[in-house]
């Protein structure tokens, strides 16, 4: 995925294929630290709003439109994360961006990008863009097609062990 016209990205195609440019209508920032990037991520496609996705459950919230997420930082527990029912219309069916601070086992990723897919939702996810890579673990619980639209800002490790100390990956 690369920046595009205002409002689009282009998506690489499988190898030997070649991309193209799609229209992006909604980003989707994953709390806590994926909503900062998710708005400069909106703004840099020509969009006016983001959606923001919480763990704050609110008086109104419907639990099916949530799901449980584990992460490298909540190994032992399990966290619901919301989408306000209020927004629902602004996403369904539509081809969205992911956005989040970083990619580690992969986890929240899938399971987020497993939720705005259902049925109850319907989204096309166009791509996942975080700010680091963690190691490569996450490609194997996305699979291979979508671990291909996952873009990152940098990865890591950026060094790796050497007789002697270390040296860059």
């Amino acid at each position: 995925m690369s920046g595009g016209a205002a409002g689009g990205v282009r998506v690489e195609g499988k190898e030997g294929e070649g991309g193209r440019e799609v229209e992006v209508e909604v980003v989707i920032g994953l709390p806590t630290l994926g909503l900062g990037p998710a708005a400069a991520v909106a703004r840099g496609l020509g969009l006016d709003r983001y959606i923001p996705l919480g763990y704050s459950r609110k008086f109104w919230y419907d639990d099916k439109l949530s799901t449980l997420i584990s992460s490298i930082t909540s190994p032992d527990g399990q966290k619901r994360v919301y989408l306000d029912p209020n927004l629902l219309e602004l996403v369904r069916g539509k081809k969205v961006v992911i956005v989040d601070d970083a990619v580690s086992s992969g986890k929240t990723l899938n399971a987020i990008w497993n939720f705005l897919t259902s049925p109850a939702i319907g989204c096309q996810v166009i791509a996942a863009g975080v700010l680091m890579k963690q190691g490569g673990k996450w490609r194997d619980v996305l699979g291979e097609e979508r671990a291909r639209h996952v873009v990152g800002v940098f990865e890591s490790p950026v060094l790796r062990a050497v007789e002697g100390g270390w040296d860059l990956a």
